[in-house]
């Protein structure tokens, strides 16, 4: 049986090509220590930087494996922008229009990034988000499933240069906005860790339990050994649960 693991950088290996003087990275992520609890072969196809139209878009891929004995998503920040480009790493290239500048620049996007950010505003992108949710729940209704929130989908305010900040109103239209859509009633809570995502409303993300010593630093809030080791339990606590 296999472990479909779909995500961002809470989930891809990424870092283990990376250089830090202070922490050792080379450990297991949580997808690795999941499918050892569940005695399961992991098919890990996270990706950093990647949006929730690129994990949609592999859970479609992956529903046609075979002998899957579970997928789980953790989805990303609802502005993010996905588009498949065969040439770039994993196949996808992603777009954050409330990123800084320079990231419109790297992209080639200059000249659309406003625009593009009218268009990914809060309220759509979290509109698109719930049906992706629902949409994932119909591919996998012959496929036992979970679906988590990795990181906070709208982070409000940022500190970093040339980032376009996200007030609190906007956070909260948007969250209005998800309670009173049509799709909000259909996505099955039991299998959706953390339903319904904002601490707002009762939910919370990966990002908001997970402690301070469970990350790698203070400037770095991806989770460290530990930390990928605490998600994986929790999935799993919630898999012996419902399967």
């Amino acid at each position: 049986m296999k472990l479909i693991a779909i995500g961002c950088s809470f989930t891809e290996h990424y870092m283990l090509s990376r250089t830090y003087s202070s922490y050792d990275l080379d450990y297991k992520r949580w997808p690795a220590h999941l499918a050892e609890s569940l005695d399961m072969e992991c098919i890990n196809l996270g990706l950093a930087g990647r949006g929730n139209e690129y994990m949609l878009s592999k859970a479609f891929d992956a529903s046609s494996i075979g002998d899957i004995g579970l997928v789980v998503v953790m989805w990303s920040e609802f502005q993010r922008m996905d588009y498949e480009k065969k040439e770039e790493r994993g196949g996808w290239r992603s777009f954050h229009p409330h990123l800084p500048i320079q990231a419109a620049e790297e992209a080639g996007l200059m000249s659309v990034n406003k625009k593009m950010l009218e268009y990914k505003n809060p309220t759509a992108a979290s509109l698109q988000s719930l049906r992706f949710f629902s949409w994932f729940q119909f591919m996998m209704k012959n496929i036992p499933y979970l679906q988590i929130q990795g990181v906070n989908p709208l982070p409000v305010g940022n500190s970093h240069k040339g980032y376009h900040p996200l007030v609190l109103s906007d956070r909260e239209e948007a969250i209005k906005a998800i309670i009173d859509s049509d799709y909000y009633d259909l996505i099955d809570e039991d299998k959706f860790i953390g339903w319904p995502i904002f601490k707002e409303i009762g939910g919370h993300t990966v990002e908001d339990v997970l402690p301070d010593n469970c990350r790698i630093g203070e400037k770095d809030r991806h989770p460290n050994a530990i930390g990928h080791e605490i998600i994986a339990q929790k999935i799993f606590e919630n898999y012996d649960r419902i399967y």
